[in-house]
């Protein structure tokens, strides 16, 4: 009986050591790399025993060929939100230009058709004046009063036409600059100040008011075309955000040199971002004016362009209290990040 007891007992630690090295040991294996795929690890694969002929190795080899399946769907989509993301953010880009060159057609259309009316006006006045010298009938209070009203009409037609060409030339330099990477030396308070005064027609239907806190001797060299994008997408968030109830806002913009970077602060007096939408502000397509026709780009592009020029940005913000966003940027820009060529000037 004993012997009997001592033969069983050796099968038993036989059959034991045989399960767990044909068994337990690669169904140990397979669960570690089916929990690394799930962690999105596509790229692992059961190598060590895909060739054996039994169930194990069948279960082996179906798993790398949904894996394989998995890893190309994965791919071509990441791809394929990345082509659509880059698009998407283009369209903004052009979105916000549009809207701009609507409201400085708007803008510039009023004193061009003051213009217009002063000269047709002055026009007619110059016919009246030489159909009375062609009959001899001019007198000197009629050249007078032509001269009086020929100078006031002259000052109103080089008031307007002023107006317009600073508004034109102001525009233009914003446009030119969002649609080339231009690299040079900028004054920041001169070059904020053509940035929101190419967004007065917007500002105008506001009750908001902007304030440049910024010294004069402030120079910053890199790319003023994304600097531009950056103030104006932060200004037209804080417009459509801050102030959901149409009240009257003060948003302020400063901007001074710490430890060789460009600090901007951003801010607002508005309604404040909820703590738990904080972390998400910067995500691609988060937004909570998606009905009035928020695309939740506006943030994820600024924080991009930031990133490209080897800045950071950072939001503080506390409900009924204001949003302040802090942009930290190199002095000099020497490199855009992400660029096969460096751009060192």
């Amino acid at each position: 009986f004993l012997g009997i007891v001592c033969i069983t007992l050796v099968e038993l630690l036989v059959l034991l050591f045989y399960l767990r090295r044909i068994v337990i040991k690669p169904l140990l294996y397979i669960s570690n790399v089916v929990n690394s795929f799930r962690e999105k690890h596509f790229t692992i694969r059961i190598n060590a025993i895909e060739n054996r002929a039994d169930e194990i190795g069948t279960l082996s080899r179906a798993f790398n060929e949904m894996a394989d399946l998995i890893q190309q769907y994965s791919s071509e989509l990441e791809s394929i939100v990345k082509e659509r993301t880059t698009r998407l953010i283009e369209a903004e880009k052009l979105a916000v230009l549009g809207s701009l060159t609507a409201g400085v057609a708007h803008e510039i259309n009023t004193p061009v058709g003051v213009g217009l009316t002063a000269a047709t006006h002055l026009n007619e006045r110059l016919a009246t004046i030489q159909k009375l010298s062609n009959d001899g009938k001019l007198t000197r209070s009629d050249f007078e009063r032509f001269l009086s009203d020929a100078s006031e009409t002259i000052g109103i037609l080089i008031t307007n036409l002023h107006r317009a060409s600073d508004f034109v030339q102001s525009f233009k330099q914003i446009a030119v600059d969002q649609n080339k990477d231009d690299f040079r030396t900028i004054n920041i308070r001169e070059y904020l100040g053509e940035i929101i005064f190419s967004l007065r027609p917007k500002l105008k239907k506001t009750p908001h008011t902007i304030n440049l806190d910024i010294p004069a001797d402030i120079f910053w060299t890199g790319y003023p075309g994304m600097l531009s994008q950056i103030i104006t997408n932060l200004i037209i968030n804080a417009i459509m955000h801050a102030y959901p109830d149409g009240q009257a806002g003060e948003i302020t913009i400063n901007a001074y040199i710490q430890n060789e970077k460009l600090i901007i602060q951003f801010s607002d007096d508005g309604c404040g971002i909820p703590e738990q939408d904080l972390k998400k502000i910067f995500e691609p397509f988060y937004t909570t004016k998606r009905d009035s026709g928020g695309s939740g780009l506006g943030l994820y592009i600024i924080q991009n362009i930031v990133s490209r020029l080897g800045g950071s940005i950072s939001v503080v913000s506390k409900i009924k209290s204001g949003t302040t966003f802090t942009i930290e940027l190199p002095l000099v820009v020497t490199e855009l990040v992400g660029d096969e060529n460096e751009h060192t000037k």
